[in-house]
């Protein structure tokens, strides 16, 4: 699948050598979605986009999952996500966080079971850890118009953890 075209309803994008496999931990909504390495996100023409990609997450904030909710109660997460090409920072906000996370959110222990499942080890400050690969859904957008590709950013969405 090295340097094959894409055509599709997401985004035309010549890929790189992309490994197609993961852990299944996570699942989209995007099946039908090619896979993109996140250089490829990183490069892409337009700033707003949706892409597919299988990535690893190597640390999220907050880490203490007491403080994951802002002050109007909605989940509040910022991501490093890496694959062999690049490194970036995704959120994940409100409904996303919601449904990413799908369980009761008082449930401080399967949330925490979620987080270390996802980043590869039993407690978050594990070292070495190592973390899974996983498919994820990013979309990319701009904080202001006048700035689009300096405010460019990444969110996480239609991604969830899926159930033990």
């Amino acid at each position: 699948m090295c340097g094959e075209k894409f055509s599709s309803r997401w985004n035309p994008i010549i890929t790189r050598c992309i490994s197609h496999s993961h852990s299944g931990i996570t699942g989209v909504a995007h099946e039908d979605a090619p896979f993109v390495s996140l250089m490829d996100i990183l490069t892409y023409h337009n700033v707003t986009a949706k892409f597919r990609c299988v990535v690893r997450f190597i640390q999220v904030y907050p880490q203490d999952i007491r403080k994951l909710r802002d002050s109007n109660g909605k989940i509040k997460l910022l991501a490093i996500l890496e694959d062999a090409t690049a490194r970036i920072h995704a959120s994940l906000y409100a409904d996303e966080g919601e449904k990413f996370f799908g369980c009761d959110q008082s449930d401080e222990e399967a949330l925490v079971e979620k987080m270390n499942k996802l980043l590869g080890g039993e407690e978050m400050e594990q070292v070495p850890r190592n973390p899974p690969w996983v498919q994820c859904c990013l979309l990319s957008f701009y904080k202001h118009k006048m700035d689009q590709w300096g405010s460019r950013r990444f969110r996480i969405f239609d991604t969830w953890i899926n159930a033990s």
